[in-house]
């Protein structure tokens, strides 16, 4: 099975704190799951080896800029 969660960020605080537990969850539900977090801008990828999931960093997804 493949999971993967979309985001435009994971920056330090309470959504990358949400989306580790999610993927540690899915972890301990499916163990032999392949889990993709797909993201804008991710300042801390080391944070999700523990749970096994793969950081995928595309600019495009990072929609919310300083020109915006």
């Amino acid at each position: 099975m493949k999971i993967h969660i979309f985001h435009y960020h994971l920056h330090p605080g309470g959504v990358t704190r949400i989306v580790q537990s999610q993927a540690a969850g899915l972890r301990e539900a499916a163990p032999a799951a392949e889990i993709h977090i797909h993201v804008g801008q991710c300042d801390e990828p080391e944070a999700f080896e523990k749970t096994g999931a793969k950081v995928h960093v595309y600019s495009s997804l990072n929609y919310l800029t300083e020109d915006d």
